[in-house]
């Protein structure tokens, strides 16, 4: 029993380079890779058929697994091979890969499954060749503007300082100091109003004694 499916690579360069083919074992059930054999043939051009047909020989060059190596025995092997320069500077590579299960292998790999990988890649560092109408190389991303510092915060005013109480004067012609605002020691408020309580007094007295004389003078 054989499966067999075409696959293509296309690939810009200026000049020869070396690409790789390795293929890799994903999973598997019943140790299949000990027995399932691989293939791997790049094609002399683009098939006329779009999968193969039985029977039919598609002329190429045998990239890996020419004498009937097994899927274990290529398992993450690098097969080197050229693309050779050209005018258009551009290769469209086709391969046919093929596996195949030979018949004497038996019943005990019935219903058995395997999955792989298979890459394509080159080792150089070199000059990116882009397809028509693009720019020779690939656009850089835009560098993100930077965002805006915040303003500094304006700093508090400072508060007025409270003004500072007078100095308390001299009184005229006594060479004494007046005491300070708020203390009730102040001789000169205390006989203002020592004066006032006197002379309210004198007059309650003397209404009082008015009073008295018109009593008498009526009796």
């Amino acid at each position: 029993d054989r499966e067999r499916r075409f696959f293509c690579v296309k690939a810009y360069h200026r000049g020869d380079v070396t690409v790789y083919f390795e293929p890799e074992v994903i999973s598997e059930t019943k140790n299949l890779s000990q027995v399932l054999e691989l293939k791997v043939k790049r094609l002399n051009a683009k098939p006329a058929d779009a999968e193969p047909v039985d029977d039919k020989v598609y002329p190429g060059e045998v990239i890996c697994g020419e004498h009937g190596e097994t899927f274990k025995d290529l398992d993450r092997k690098a097969f080197p091979h050229i693309y050779t320069a050209n005018a258009e500077e551009v290769t469209e590579a086709w391969y046919e890969i093929e596996a195949s299960l030979d018949t004497s292998v038996g019943n005990p790999y019935e219903k058995a499954a395997l999955t792989a990988m298979f890459k394509w890649y080159v080792k150089e560092e070199g000059t990116y060749i882009p397809p028509s109408g693009e720019t020779d190389t690939p656009d850089e991303p835009d560098t993100p503007d930077e965002p805006d510092k915040p303003d500094k915060p304006d700093k508090p005013d400072k508060p007025d300082e409270p003004d500072k109480p007078d100095k308390p004067g001299k009184p005229s012609g006594t060479g004494q100091l007046l005491p300070k605002t708020g203390d009730l020691s102040n001789p000169l408020l205390w006989t203002g109003i020592g004066g006032a309580t006197l002379l309210v007094l004198i007059l309650l007295i003397s209404c009082r004694k008015k009073e008295e004389d018109g009593d008498e003078a009526e009796k």
